[in-house]
C-alpha cells in the first residue's frame, strides 16, 4: 500500500516532533517534510511534489496557515487539514471556506488525527463534532441574519450610512461622504430607526451588528 506522504507546518518544533512520533507507529502514513512557517511550506513544496497532505497550524508568524491554505489550493492538487488550538468559529469558517479538508484542534486523540489524515487524503472532509457543531451553528446564524436582512429591506443607501453610522460618524459628516444633505441622511436615519424598531443610534449599531446588517 502506498503510504500517505505528509508535510507537517507548524511553528513549534515539538508539536512537530509529537507528531512525527505518532505517524512513525502508524503504518501507511510518512512524514516526508517539515516547515515552521508557511513560507517554509511552500518552498518546500516548490522542490517536493510529492506530497499528498499538508497538515498546519492556522496561527503563525510569517504566513498564517489559511493564507498558506489559499496559496496551495491555487497552486497543487495537495489536500490540507488544519491542526490548531483555535476552536474560533472565524478560523473553523474561514479555513472551510478557502478548501481546506479537515479542522481538528491540538488536543485531539490520536485516532482522530491519523482517521483525519487518512480521509483528506481521499479528498474528503473531516471535523471532530465539536468544530461540526461551531460550523454549523454558524451557518444556522447566518441564514437566519440574511433572511432577517431581506425581511428588513434596508435599500442600498440605507445601508451606506447604517454603515457611517456604526463607524461613529454624524449626519453632517456622513452627508459630505455621501454628497447629500445633512437632511436627507436625516431621513434616512429615521426611516431606517422605524424599520429596525430601535429607540436611538445605540439602537442602531447594535442591531446591525447583531444580524450582520453591514458587511
Amino acid at each position: 500500500m502506498k503510504a500517505i506522504k505528509v508535510l507537517l507546518v507548524d511553528d513549534h518544533h515539538i508539536v512537530r516532533h509529537g507528531l512525527k512520533l505518532l505517524f512513525q507507529s502508524e503504518e501507511g502514513i510518512e512524514v516526508i517534510g517539515e516547515a515552521g512557517s508557511g513560507n517554509e511550506a511552500l518552498d518546500f513544496l516548490k522542490e517536493n511534489n510529492n506530497v499528498d497532505v499538508v497538515i498546519s497550524d492556522v496561527t503563525m508568524d510569517d504566513m498564517d496557515g489559511i493564507t498558506l491554505a489559499k496559496e496551495i489550493n491555487k497552486l497543487y492538487k495537495i489536500n490540507v487539514m488544519m491542526l490548531t488550538m483555535h476552536l474560533d468559529e472565524k478560523y473553523i469558517t474561514e479555513s472551510m471556506s478557502i478548501g481546506a479538508k479537515g479542522y481538528l484542534v491540538k488536543d485531539s486523540s490520536e485516532q482522530d488525527i491519523i482517521d483525519a489524515v487518512r480521509a483528506v487524503n481521499k479528498g474528503e472532509v473531516y471535523l471532530t463534532k465539536t468544530v461540526s457543531d461551531i460550523l454549523a451553528k454558524s451557518l444556522l446564524r447566518k441564514s437566519h441574519n440574511k433572511t432577517v436582512e431581506q425581511e428588513l429591506k434596508l435599500t442600498k443607501r440605507e445601508k451606506q450610512i447604517l454603515g457611517f453610522i456604526v463607524e461613529g460618524l454624524n449626519n453632517r459628516k456622513i452627508g459630505e461622504k455621501l454628497g447629500i444633505s445633512e437632511r436627507t441622511v436625516n431621513a434616512h436615519r429615521y426611516n431606517m430607526m422605524k424599520k429596525l424598531k430601535a429607540n436611538n443610534t445605540a439602537d442602531l449599531v447594535r442591531i446591525s451588528l447583531k444580524y450582520d446588517l453591514v458587511k
